[in-house]
C-alpha cells in the first residue's frame, strides 16, 4: 500500500500570508497577518509557534506524525523530547481495530490563531499493534475451551480421568479437603435460599469460583504425590500455557478496563520511530481507520492576578465504517524543564502509590527518580488480593516504593487503573520545579478518566487521559487546558502551593456553573457508624444528643446507616428487623429499596425538627447498587441489560456482583432515584449524600446493555447536579469535584492539609483512635484553615477544644473566599472578595504581628484591644492596607478578579416544613 504522499499546507487569500523561505529547502514558514502563529516544517519536526510564548514541536518520520514532542513557554520546557504525546484510538469489542499510527495530512492555520492538525489513522487488528500499546495476557480461558486444539482435549480428558482414578488419594489432601468443604458450605446456602435471590446468585457464583479451584488443586496434588500419569498434568498446562499465548487478551483491572503500557516506555521517539520503519511487516493488512482532527489554541488566563500562559487543545474524530469506539485515549509524559528528576507534583486524591504532594528525587545515577508516585485505586501493600473497601488499609511500613518491581506489581494489580477525573483521582494536573508551574485541566465534568504514574527508574512522568462517550464513529472531546507559570527560580514551595490552591478554586467554580452544581462548604462535623438498634439512637439523638452535638460545635452529621430498606428488614420495610443468617442483622449495604423503613420514621422527623431548629445538616448514605431481588430492581426490570454492564453480554455489573449497579440510561432509573430521595427530604428530612464508593459503584460503571458502552459518568453528574438545586448535596466517600470529598487515604494525608479544599475527613471505625490528643489538635485546626473538617465518629472529644475550634471556623468562613499560605509555617491567610484590608489568619505558630496589621482573637469583641503577637492554632481577624504584602507574600502582577461564583447560593439547605 502506498502511503507516501506530500502534507498539503492550507491555502489563504494572497492578502493574509506570506510565504518565507529559512533555513533547509525543506523549512516553510507561514505567517498570518495578524503574526500570531506560525507553523515551520522541518525534516523530523514541525515547529509551531503558536503565540509569542508557546512553542510547540511535534516529531515527524516523513509523512508520519509521531506527536507533540516538545512544548516550551517563554523558552522553558514543559515536557522531555524523548517522549511524545499522542492520540490512541482502539475498538477493543467486536470488530476490534487499533489505530495507533497518525499520517500528516495537512496543518489548518485558523482566523483565531489556533491550528489544526489534519491526520489520517492507520492500523488494524494486529497481533503486534496491540502489544505495542496494551498490557497483554495469555488467554487461558480461551486456551482451555473454545481454542482448545484436538491433542489438548485429549490431555484434558486424561487428567480429569486420573483424578477419578485417584479420588481417595486427592481426597485425603489437606487443599482438596479445605475447598471440598467450602464447596458444601455453599452448596448449603444456595440451597437455603430461594432461586434468584442475592444469596443464591452469591453461592452460585461462589460455587463456580471454588469449582475451578478444586480442578486446580487436585492436579497440584497429583503432582505433589507423583501419583502414576501425573506428568500429564505437566504436559497439558505446558501445551495450554502455548496455545495461550497464541491468542493474548488485554490485562484488565477489577472492572475491566484495559491496562495501558507505561506511558514513558510506549511513547518514546525513538522506539516509535523504529515501529514506522518496521510497517512493511504488515504489509497490506494495514488499514486506514478514519480521520482525526487534533486542534491547538492560544490561551492567556489570568488566574487571582497571575498571567497564565498555554493552549487548549481538543479532538474530532471521524472513524470509517463499520468501525465504533467509547473512549478517545491520550498517552504521553509531563516534566517541566524536561525531565522527572526535581519536580513536585500534586494529586488530590483518594488512593494510589506516595503523598498528595510529592517532590521526585533523583537516583544515584542521576538519571531516573528513586520513588514510585501513581494515581491509581491501589494502597502500598495491597498487590495481589481483593478491592479493599475503605477505610480497611494494610500496613505499609514495609512496602519499598524504591523497588521497580515491587511497585509495578501495583500497576498491573490495580483495582481501577484509571479513575475518573473528580471522582478518585484530581480534575487539576499540577506540577512545578524552580517557580515554573504547570496545570492542565478541563473546564466541564463529564467521562474524563486518567492516571498519572513513574516508577524508580523512570526519567519520565507518565500521563494518560480518556474521554469515555457512548460507542459511535464520531467523537469530539472537551478542551482541555495547558497553562504555564514562570514564578521565577527559587521560589518558595508556601508560594507554588498558593498558585495550586488558586487554580483548584477557579477550576471548581468553573465546573460548578457549567454543571449548575450547587457548592457548599464543609462545616463542622462528625460521622455515625451505628449498625444496630436505630429506631432507639434516633430517639436519642432526637431528645438530647443532637442538642449535646451542637453545643459541641456541630454543624453537620453524616450517617453510613440512615435505615435504608436493606437486608436488615427482610421481611419489608414495614415489618420490624430480622434476625436472619447471613449476620444477626443483615448487611446495611445491600439494598433492597431506597425506601426509609417505618420503624425509624417517627424519631426520624424528630431528630430533624431539631435539626432545623439548630442549623444542622444531615448527610445520609446513598449507594451505586442495589440487590436484584428487591422492589427497586423489579421496578427497573431484572434483565441485566437493565443495570450496569462493563463488559459487552456480561451477566453481572462489576463491584460487588450479584449487586447490580444503577444504570441511569435505563428508564425510570434517575426518576425512581429522585422521587426517593426528595420523598425522604420533604417527609422526613435531610440535606445531603454521602454517596459511598463514589470511584467505584457509581463512576467506574459502563452501559453495555444496549451494545453503546456508554459511561455512567456521564449521567451521574448531571443527575447529582439537579440534586443540588434541590437541597440535597453531594459528599463522597472517595474523592469528588466539585462535590465534598470524604475518605482520603493517601500516605501521608495527615500534613496534605494545603489540599484538603472542600473535604470532611471523617474518622470512621478505629481511625480517631491512631493519633493522640495533639496530634488531633493540630490536624483538626489545619484542616480547616484550609476549608476542610477531621470528623470524628460520633465522639467530639477525641478532638480537643472541638467547640472552639468549630466556633472560630465558623467566624471566619464569610471571609474565606481566597487563601495564601504563609511562610514559615505562619499559618493561612483568607481575604473576601474584592477587600484586601480585611480578612482572617489562622496562625500555625506563635509569632509576631507583621508590621501594618491589627489582629483581634475572631471570637472577641471587635473593641478588644489589637495584639502583638499571636498564639499557635488560634484564629484572628486581621487589617491592614495590602494584607497579603503585609505577611511577606509576592503580589501578582495583574489585578485578582475573583468573585463569588453563581454556583454558591444564601439557602443551599432544605428542611421539611
Amino acid at each position: 500500500m502506498n502511503v507516501s504522499q506530500p502534507i498539503l499546507m492550507p491555502r489563504y487569500p494572497r492578502a493574509s500570508y506570506c510565504l518565507l523561505i529559512v533555513g533547509l529547502a525543506m523549512s516553510v514558514s507561514i505567517l498570518s497577518a495578524s503574526e500570531q502563529s506560525t507553523v515551520e516544517r522541518h525534516e523530523h519536526a514541525l515547529r509551531v509557534h503558536l503565540s509569542a510564548a508557546v512553542v510547540l514541536d511535534f516529531a515527524l518520520h516523513g509523512d508520519w506524525l509521531l506527536g507533540l514532542q516538545g512544548a516550551a513557554m517563554q523558552g522553558h520546557d514543559l515536557r522531555s523530547k524523548q517522549t511524545v504525546l499522542r492520540p490512541l484510538i482502539a475498538q477493543e469489542y467486536g470488530q476490534r481495530g487499533l489505530w495507533p499510527f497518525l499520517r500528516l495530512q495537512r496543518v489548518e492555520q485558523r482566523e483565531d490563531g489556533s491550528i489544526a492538525l489534519h491526520l489520517q489513522l492507520y492500523g488494524g487488528d494486529l497481533r503486534g499493534l496491540w502489544a505495542d500499546e496494551f498490557i497483554m495476557t495469555p488467554d487461558q480461558e480461551w486456551a482451555q475451551g473454545e481454542g482448545a486444539t484436538p491433542a489438548i482435549q485429549d490431555l484434558q480428558q486424561q487428567v480429569a480421568d486420573l483424578r477419578k482414578a485417584h479420588r481417595d488419594r486427592l481426597d485425603g489432601h489437606a487443599a482438596v479437603q479445605r475447598l471440598q468443604g467450602q464447596i458444601a458450605r455453599s452448596q448449603q446456602r444456595r440451597e437455603e435460599w430461594p432461586a434468584g435471590s442475592h444469596e443464591a446468585l452469591g453461592a452460585l457464583r461462589r460455587l463456580a469460583d471454588l469449582g475451578r479451584q478444586l480442578i486446580h488443586a487436585e492436579e497440584d496434588a497429583l503432582v505433589e504425590q507423583a501419583l502414576p500419569g501425573s506428568e500429564a498434568v505437566r504436559t497439558l498446562r505446558a501445551a495450554l500455557a502455548q496455545r495461550a499465548a497464541e491468542q493474548p487478551a488485554i490485562h484488565r483491572d477489577y472492572y475491566a478496563f484495559a491496562h495501558l503500557r507505561l506511558p514513558a516506555e510506549s511513547c518514546r521517539v525513538e522506539s516509535l520511530r523504529a515501529r514506522i520503519e518496521g510497517l512493511e511487516r504488515h504489509g497490506d493488512k494495514l488499514q486506514r481507520g478514519g480521520t482525526l482532527l487534533w486542534v491547538f489554541t492560544p490561551v492567556e488566563q489570568v488566574l487571582a492576578g497571575w498571567p497564565w500562559q498555554g493552549w487548549r487543545q481538543h479532538y474530532e474524530l471521524q472513524l470509517e465504517e463499520p468501525h465504533q469506539v467509547n473512549v478517545l485515549r491520550q498517552v504521553g509524559t509531563w516534566e517541566v524543564g524536561g525531565r522527572a528528576a526535581g519536580i513536585t507534583v500534586v494529586n488530590m486524591r483518594y488512593r494510589g502509590l506516595g503523598g498528595i504532594e510529592q517532590t521526585l528525587t533523583a537516583q544515584e545515577d542521576g538519571e531516573g527518580v528513586a520513588q514510585a508516585w501513581t494515581t491509581t485505586e491501589i494502597l502500598p501493600g495491597a498487590a495481589g488480593g481483593l478491592p479493599l473497601v475503605s477505610p480497611i488499609i494494610p500496613d505499609a511500613e514495609a512496602a519499598d516504593l524504591s523497588d521497580r518491581g515491587y511497585t509495578l506489581q501495583h500497576r498491573l494489580g490495580a483495582w481501577i487503573s484509571k479513575m475518573a477525573r473528580g471522582g478518585g483521582t484530581d480534575f487539576i494536573d499540577f506540577q512545578w520545579r524552580d517557580g515554573l508551574a504547570l496545570t492542565s485541566f478541563h473546564r466541564q465534568q463529564g467521562a474524563l478518566r486518567a492516571l498519572t504514574e513513574i516508577f524508580p527508574g523512570d526519567q519520565q512522568l507518565s500521563q494518560t487521559d480518556e474521554y469515555w462517550f457512548a460507542n459511535s464513529a464520531q467523537a469530539s472531546t472537551q478542551p482541555q487546558y495547558f497553562l504555564a507559570l514562570d514564578m521565577g527560580s527559587h521560589t518558595p514551595r508556601h508560594e507554588m502551593v498558593s498558585r495550586w490552591q488558586e487554580v483548584a478554586g477557579q477550576v471548581r467554580d468553573w465546573v460548578a456553573e457549567d454543571l449548575g452544581f450547587v457548592q457548599v462548604a464543609p462545616l463542622p462535623a462528625v460521622g455515625w457508624l451505628h449498625e444496630t438498634g436505630r429506631p432507639e439512637y434516633y430517639r436519642w439523638k432526637a431528645e438530647e444528643g443532637i442538642q449535646q452535638w451542637y453545643d459541641a460545635g456541630v454543624r453537620t452529621v453524616i450517617t453510613h446507616t440512615p435505615g435504608w430498606y436493606t437486608e436488615q428488614h427482610r421481611n419489608g420495610p414495614h415489618k420490624p428487623a430480622t434476625h436472619t443468617r447471613p449476620a444477626p442483622f443483615g448487611n446495611s449495604n445491600r439494598v433492597f429499596d431506597w425506601v426509609i423503613t417505618d420503624d425509624v420514621r417517627a424519631e426520624w422527623r424528630r431528630f430533624q425538627e431539631q435539626a432545623r431548629e439548630l442549623g444542622m445538616t444531615y448527610h445520609i448514605y446513598l449507594g451505586g447498587m442495589v440487590r436484584q431481588d428487591g422492589p427497586f430492581a423489579e421496578e427497573v426490570g431484572r434483565n441485566p441489560a437493565h443495570w450496569g454492564m462493563n463488559i459487552p453480554g456480561n451477566d453481572h455489573s462489576h463491584g460487588y456482583p450479584p449487586l447490580v449497579a444503577h444504570n441511569l440510561y435505563a428508564p425510570g432509573v434517575e426518576a425512581g432515584l429522585t422521587s426517593r430521595l426528595l420523598s425522604v427530604r420533604d417527609e422526613l428530612g435531610m440535606q445531603g449524600l454521602w454517596c459511598d464508593s463514589w470511584q467505584n459503584m457509581y463512576l467506574s460503571q459502563l452501559h453495555w446493555g444496549d451494545g453503546s458502552g456508554a459511561p455512567m459518568q456521564a449521567r451521574w453528574w448531571p443527575l447529582v447536579a439537579q440534586w443540588s438545586r434541590e437541597g440535597i448535596h453531594l459528599m463522597a466517600e472517595s474523592h469528588t469535584f466539585p462535590g465534598l470529598s470524604c475518605s482520603i487515604e493517601v500516605s501521608g494525608w495527615e500534613d496534605a492539609y494545603p489540599f484538603f479544599r472542600y473535604t470532611t475527613k471523617w474518622h470512621r471505625h478505629d481511625a480517631q483512635n491512631r493519633y493522640s490528643p495533639e496530634q488531633h489538635r493540630t490536624m483538626s485546626f489545619r484542616f480547616m484553615a484550609n476549608k476542610a473538617w477531621l470528623a470524628p465518629n460520633e465522639r467530639t472529644e477525641v478532638i480537643p477544644e472541638f467547640s472552639r475550634l468549630s466556633a472560630e471556623y465558623l467566624a471566619a468562613l464569610p471571609s474565606m473566599q481566597r487563601s495564601w499560605v504563609l511562610p514559615d509555617d505562619q499559618g493561612m491567610l483568607w481575604l473576601p472578595f474584592g477587600d484586601d484590608a480585611q480578612g482572617v489568619w489562622f496562625a500555625f505558630s506563635a509569632v509576631a504581628v507583621p508590621a501594618g496589621v491589627r489582629a483581634q482573637a475572631i471570637l472577641s469583641d471587635h473593641s478588644a484591644a489589637d495584639l502583638s503577637a499571636v498564639q499557635a492554632h488560634h484564629t484572628y481577624r486581621v487589617q491592614g492596607e495590602q494584607l497579603s504584602a503585609r505577611f511577606g507574600l509576592r503580589q501578582a502582577p495583574l489585578k485578582d478578579e475573583r468573585e463569588r461564583s453563581s454556583s454558591v447560593v444564601d439557602e443551599p439547605y432544605r428542611y421539611p416544613q
